[in-house]
């Protein structure tokens, strides 16, 4: 069925490339997980607008995937379609003004700080060491130490589920913590970023310091902060409480660093990504009355 579906999407996505049954643990952060029913890297604009119009018509899941890494795929794999954005619509970089920047949702961050560090602009150091794309980031309004990228976001372009295209400004995002509310139903193709005017050597000072604090993740097979942060409170703080720190199930793991960071080792399975979270949750809701929430998309 899976290789009926993918050989119909290739017949109408002539910009595109659809593979059925494409393994997903290599392409996500954690590196676990089983297939997508249907894989496919979107080249165009118009083929993403097909896609959706079509998904939505046939009532067939549509999950679309930034750079994978703050998600958990089950070792059952995904059903329906599995979409990444690849094609170099999604992937300009141009200057929109002296203090915006246009890009594209495929941009991975570091590409993105580069970039503006070559053009002598800065003001997104924060996002300095995030692994992922522009779109990724937006969709989470992904952020560190106080600074969420929603403080920068101008406006975006994106896609509905009907295949048209909206130009949604900042203040119609509803951005809140680790939330983007108009792109749960919406695909964003292209973000217009206020940014500032810097040296290179002040960005590239900037970026070192950030970089210097985030040097402890570096090597980890991870998808970041596993659980979003309480109101009031932390939730590094709880699960360290409760005693979680080093703790190791299966092939999942907590660092001995931070108690709200889980890696994966050699053959790890998605089993025991959510086995090792459902532990955490429970630890702290039993310790504290508090149910931590997943910062972690989980597919599948």
């Amino acid at each position: 069925a899976a290789a009926a579906v993918a050989g119909q999407w290739a017949g109408r996505l002539s910009a595109s490339t659809v593979r059925a049954l494409e393994p997903l643990a290599a392409r996500t952060g954690l590196c676990v997980g089983g297939a997508a029913d249907v894989w496919v890297e979107v080249g165009s604009e118009a083929d993403l607008g097909d896609l959706l119009r079509g998904a939505a018509a046939s009532g067939l899941p549509l999950t679309v995937l930034g750079g994978g890494f703050n998600v958990a795929v089950s070792d059952l794999g995904v059903r329906g379609v599995v979409a990444r954005l690849t094609g170099q619509a999604f992937r300009g970089l141009r200057r929109d003004g002296a203090d915006r920047v246009a890009a594209g949702a495929a941009v991975p961050l570091c590409r993105l700080l580069d970039w503006m560090e070559q053009q002598g602009l800065g003001g997104l150091d924060f996002l300095e060491g995030i692994p992922g794309t522009l779109g990724g980031a937006v969709r989470m309004n992904a952020g560190a130490w106080g600074r969420t990228i929603s403080g920068c976001v101008e406006s975006i372009r994106c896609l509905n589920r009907d295949g048209t295209v909206s130009i949604v400004r900042a203040e119609g995002l509803g951005m809140a913590y680790r939330e983007c509310r108009v792109l749960a139903d919406a695909v964003m193709t292209e973000a217009v970023l206020r940014v500032d005017a810097m040296p290179a050597a002040q960005s590239q000072a900037a970026r070192a310091a950030v970089r210097a604090r985030r040097e402890w993740m570096r090597g980890y097979r991870s998808a970041g902060s596993v659980f979003k942060n309480p109101s009031g409170d932390y939730a590094g703080r709880l699960l360290e409480a409760a005693g979680l720190k080093g703790r190791r199930l299966g092939g999942a793991a907590i660092a001995d660093g931070h108690a709200n960071f889980l890696y994966t080792l050699d053959g790890a399975t998605g089993s025991d990504v959510r086995a090792l979270m459902d532990r955490m949750r429970t630890a702290v809701a039993v310790r504290f009355g508090v149910m931590l929430e997943p910062e972690v998309k989980l597919l599948g």
